[in-house]
């Protein structure tokens, strides 16, 4: 019998045709070095945006604090504005509010006016940020002024004005409107120094006055 045998030669040449074949190219050093820092840095700046907007959801919490959470109906305030013995002057009595009803303000003022007019900060975040537990942020509002207004510019220009802000007026996050605010507005209600006592409504997009079931003793002691 007779044994088939090839050459060295060519069993070296086939060894190095498969070496070859299935060991992949190296890439030059310089280009891992290259793809390292670019990923490096976008980690960097994925890190760096994260830590502002962890900082803004902060900041945002902290100015929220001052605003109560609201339903599709809430009561904001309950007023009651008579006339005094001064032209264009109004003494009014007003409540307000906070969380759960709990009355948070009780105080009287004086404003100059033929009408008074109390104004309310509504800032509103989406659905998806209102749900979300770990950014704390939810839709609310916040009474912000109480002032008067005169029936015509000549009066206006002629009698002074002593209008007054509450619970330290408008806020940062409602001028400045940061994401992921979805709308901020200013609602108001005005009406007559007629005695009456009103409570005030936060409705949807407005503010309601409707007359009360209690009635003050401020104008009628």
């Amino acid at each position: 019998m007779y044994e088939l045998q090839g050459s060295d030669d060519e069993d070296e040449e086939w060894d190095e045709e498969v070496f070859s074949h299935s060991t992949p190219p190296h890439r030059p050093i310089w280009m891992r070095i290259v793809l390292i820092a670019l990923i490096l840095l976008v980690l960097l700046v994925l890190g760096i945006r994260l830590a502002f907007l962890a900082d803004d959801i902060q900041w945002q919490q902290r100015q929220m604090k001052n605003y109560v959470n609201f339903t599709n109906t809430t009561r904001v305030a309950t007023i009651q504005a008579c006339r005094t013995d001064a032209p264009y002057r109004m003494s009014v009595m007003l409540i307000l509010y906070g969380k759960n009803g709990r009355v948070v303000l009780s105080k009287t003022y004086l404003v100059d006016g033929a009408k008074w007019t109390l104004r309310s900060d509504v800032v509103t975040y989406p659905s998806w940020i209102s749900s979300t537990p770990f950014a704390g942020l939810e839709s609310g509002y916040k009474v912000t002024r109480l002032e008067g207004h005169y029936s015509d510019s000549a009066t206006d220009r002629k009698y002074q004005h002593n209008d007054h802000d509450l619970n330290q007026g408008n806020d940062e996050i409602f001028t400045k409107h940061p994401w992921p605010v979805d709308q901020v507005r200013q609602l108001s209600v005005s009406w007559t120094p007629d005695g009456q006592t009103y409570d005030v409504f936060l409705a949807g997009s407005q503010l309601l006055l409707v007359p009360s079931s209690q009635q003050l003793a401020h104008c009628h002691p």
